[in-house]
């Protein structure tokens, strides 16, 4: 299946700023991926800013950072590594609109190959992706000085983020028993 999936935020802001943010995406300092509320991005090798080459992972995702400029404009991007069957690319930008605004863009393109990729991308992976994209947006707009209230979840994503929950409690339990043995 085909994929594209768009978002796009306009804030008031100047790209100086949003280079300071972008700039520690993945650290132990992010500035832009909504940590507090979903798994930690995580970059493999020494803190610091993203770089072409490094690998990295975000939640069930796996993937190297292909593109990654913030002079004089900012853009990055990364090619999936996994769930097997996405194969693809995110892209990010911001684009400097004049008049102090700024447009944050996130990129899905992709295909998923085979019906298992498709069912995950449809019903779990695009759901949960959409949800943190919009946080992270929220992110930056906070870390701009705006102040946002926490943006509700659907009732969807908060199923599948109570399964993941189970699973990963249920999965420690079970694995304790057996170091146990």
């Amino acid at each position: 299946m085909k994929v594209r999936n768009v978002h796009e935020r306009v804030v008031t802001a100047t790209l100086a700023q949003a280079r300071e943010i972008v700039n520690t995406y993945g650290s132990v300092k992010d500035r832009m991926y909504p940590f507090e509320r979903w798994p930690k991005m995580q970059l493999e090798g020494p803190d610091g800013p993203p770089a072409v080459g490094r690998f990295g992972t975000r939640g069930a995702a796996r993937f190297v950072i292909t593109t990654f400029d913030t002079e004089p404009y900012i853009h990055y991007a990364w090619r999936f590594l996994q769930p097997a069957g996405f194969d693809g690319m995110h892209d990010g930008t911001v684009e400097d609109l004049g008049d102090g605004r700024l447009r944050f863009r996130s990129v899905i393109e992709m295909h998923t190959r085979g019906l298992k990729a498709t069912l995950l991308w449809l019903f779990v992976m695009r759901p949960l992706h959409d949800a943190v994209v919009e946080d992270s947006f929220d992110k930056v707009e906070r870390e701009m000085g705006r102040s946002l209230p926490e943006r509700p979840l659907s009732f969807w994503v908060r199923t599948l983020r109570r399964i993941k929950r189970r699973r990963s409690a249920e999965y420690q339990r079970i694995h304790r028993e057996q170091l146990d043995h």
